[in-house]
């Protein structure tokens, strides 16, 4: 299941939880790379203005790195809370992920021609993202040709048919050592 990356920072006191998202690459929060978007909450914080400008200043960081960013205040009243902790929720769960894909556009070839795909639109990805092209069976670190995504234009990535006959496939990856995010058909390289 393809989650959305939401972070949550409650503020009370103190700094409850900080903005950590389950299956979320540390790296992408350290580097800046990854963009997660960030909703804030108030908690009690009366007057305190300090407070209050820390969780404006989260939402401005993750807003200048091109993610979305919300900032709830409530009260004493848990019952202002409750509504805060729903909203984020609401927030996090209604976020329709985007979902990579690949077109592939030669599905039968001979040994040397050219064969064509291309992914579909990847907003935020990170300099990592990679596609790949591999044999049907192989493993994901045993690709054929790579390259990172940055590196194409119009996002349409194209190899030459091996060889050997066979069954091949593209693979898109969002980073490395991670399971693929998107698969393309199969291209069927003919004798």
């Amino acid at each position: 299941m393809n989650r959305p990356r939401v972070g949550l920072a409650i503020l009370a006191s103190c700094l409850l939880v900080s903005p950590a998202v389950p299956g979320a690459d540390p790296q992408d929060e350290a580097s800046g790379d990854g963009k997660i978007d960030l909703v804030t909450i108030g908690y009690d914080l009366g007057t305190n203005t300090t407070a209050l400008t820390m969780l404006q200043n989260m939402v401005k960081a993750v807003e200048e790195r091109g993610a979305k960013g919300r900032m709830l205040v409530a009260g004493r009243d848990e019952k202002e809370l409750d509504l805060a902790m729903k909203e984020a929720v609401d927030l996090a769960s209604t976020r329709s992920p985007t979902r990579a894909e690949i077109v592939l556009e030669t599905p039968v070839v001979e040994p040397g021609e050219r064969i064509v795909c291309m992914h579909s639109e990847i907003p935020n990805a990170s300099k990592q993202a990679w596609i790949g092209f591999f044999p049907v069976d192989a493993a994901d670190d045993a690709y054929i040709s790579y390259t990172f995504l940055n590196n194409l234009t119009k996002r349409v990535y194209d190899v030459a048919a091996p060889e050997r006959p066979g069954e091949y496939q593209f693979r898109l990856f969002l980073g490395e050592k991670v399971p693929p995010e998107a698969t393309s058909d199969t291209v069927e390289v003919l004798d």
